[in-house]
Parts: C-alpha cells; structure tokens; sequence
C-alpha cells in the first residue's frame, strides 16, 4: 500500500493482509482522528497487486465542532434599587453529540454574579445559569462577560 499525501496522523489505514493471491480479498479498516474543527483533510493510497494492478482509495473528511447557543445576547436587569438585586435566567444550548465543557469568565466580587461559572453541557441538552445583580450605589452598570467552551472534534 502506497502513501500519497501528507501523513499528519489523520487518517489510519489498516489492512488484514499485505498482499493477495488471486480472486482475494482482504479486509481494510480506515479511522479518521481529526486534530482540530473545522478542518478538511483528503489523503490517498494505492494497493498494488503483484500482477501490477492497482486501486485508489481517496479519503476526505470534515472535523466538526460543537454547536453550543445561548438564549440571549445580553440581560437588562432594569431599575434596581442600591442594596437590592434582580436575577436572570440565561439558557445555554449544546446542540452537539458530545459533552461541551465551559467557563465564564467574570470578576467573582463585581456587582454581577452568576450561580456557576464552570461545567459541562451535556449532549443535546439545555443547561442555565442564574446571573444576579447587585448594585452597591445608584449608577448605571454595563458588564461583558466572556463565555467559553472548550472545542474538541467529532465526525
């Protein structure tokens, strides 16, 4: 079997065989391991028979990410009074057939809190989290806050 391309690791190429006699057959397993989403990778191999024949196998294949939404772009808590507090609900959906750790990141002492700020989305399901906030004197208050989720591949 003969390697055409560059062998980053993605695609493995395994056969019960090394060669073959006349009318045989030989099983071949291929396992495509993706590095990072959103890549394309397209490898080619060559089986040669000792008679000279030879047969192509193209491989391609596309790495996918996880699909994660959140219900909302931003929370507006309206008028709350100094020494008071108003919550929200924000709803985080992970789309995706595997687990989708995450993290919030955000000043754990500000006048915003959140009731987790780790964890993991499991598979097709909807998680929240409870935002809080506490103002500490009459102002208006703007936050940004950065949601991650840790990317792995899938097929």
């Amino acid at each position: 079997m003969e390697h055409h391309g560059e062998d980053d690791g993605i695609f493995h190429v395994f056969s019960d065989r090394e060669s073959l006699g006349p009318n045989g057959f030989a099983h071949v397993t291929v396992t495509f391991t993706p590095k990072s989403p959103g890549t394309f990778s397209l490898e080619s191999y060559v089986f040669s028979t000792a008679g000279g024949n030879k047969v192509a196998l193209s491989l391609q294949g596309k790495a996918l990410g996880p699909t994660v939404r959140l219900s909302r772009q931003e929370l507006d808590f309206g008028d709350v009074a100094s020494g008071k507090m108003n919550s929200r609900i924000l709803y985080i959906e992970n789309e995706s057939p595997q687990g989708v750790p995450f993290q919030i990141m955000s000043d754990p002492h500000g006048v915003f809190s959140f009731d987790r700020t780790r964890g993991v989305l499991p598979e097709h399901t909807v998680s929240h989290v409870t935002v809080t906030f506490r103002p500490v004197e009459s102002s208006n208050y703007w936050k940004r806050v950065v949601c991650l989720f840790k990317v792995s591949c899938f097929v």
